[in-house]
């Protein structure tokens, strides 16, 4: 499968493109197209340090609009404020039988404490996931929120995490958590419900930081006993 992870060379993006590469041919997508490369490259030498003989797909880079073009799964890596104006850009160029997947969380910092405020991408925005779903009619995930991006870039790291999704089309679902697994197969898919529900995710993220910056413990995920 052909995946892209536009804005991918952030810290979320390095982990999916090397841990995805395993299985799958990962595309890195930026809006400026040797960054992409250099950072392809990069990432395409840790998966093969890590995986060696289980490598079976690759990793390259390429500008956001064409990696979009191809790919079978789109993941939008971006800050939440660029988001209106990212979707307006590249929509017409994704596929419109993509599966998009969402790990926007719409963040901002105010009095010491992070609060969850997707008024930053849109006035009347309830959430990342719903926007994009709005926006481009593609089949879309919410999700990813909550995977600490140090351990998820650490091939060696093991991602024993409840893992929440948020989707309006069981055909998407069935995807994803199969590219869940692909990660880890110690990810564990918890469904949450429609599209609709993606703030109930992405405000989670908040929650844990406010965690991280209040107890000085670092990387957290959540796992339901």
């Amino acid at each position: 499968m052909k995946i892209a992870i536009l804005g991918g060379t952030g810290d979320l993006g390095t982990g999916l493109a090397i841990r995805w590469a395993r299985k799958h041919e990962v595309i890195i997508g930026s809006r400026d197209e040797q960054k992409a490369v250099n950072e392809a490259k990069d990432y395409a030498s840790k998966a093969i340090l890590a995986y060696q003989t289980e490598l079976k797909g690759t990793i390259k880079g390429m500008k956001n609009e064409d990696a979009a073009k191809e790919a079978d799964v789109v993941v939008i890596a971006i800050p939440a404020q660029y988001l209106i104006d990212f979707l307006k850009n590249i929509g017409d160029y994704i596929n419109k039988e993509a599966l998009i997947i969402s790990p926007i969380v719409p963040i901002n910092k105010k009095d010491g404490k992070f609060i969850y405020d997707p008024t930053i991408i849109a006035p009347n925005a309830r959430s990342a996931g719903e926007v994009i779903a709005r926006t481009l009619k593609n089949r879309v995930v919410s999700s990813f929120h909550t995977l600490p991006a140090k351990k998820l870039a650490d091939p060696y790291s093991m991602l024993n995490y409840d893992l929440l999704y948020c989707s309006s089309d069981k055909s998407a679902t069935d995807i994803f958590t199969n590219l869940a697994t692909d990660l880890d197969e110690r990810l564990n898919p918890l469904y949450v419900g429609d599209i609709e529900l993606s703030y109930l995710l992405e405000s989670i993220t908040v929650t844990i930081l406010n965690i991280s910056l209040n107890t000085k413990r670092w990387n957290l995920s959540i796992k339901f006993i």
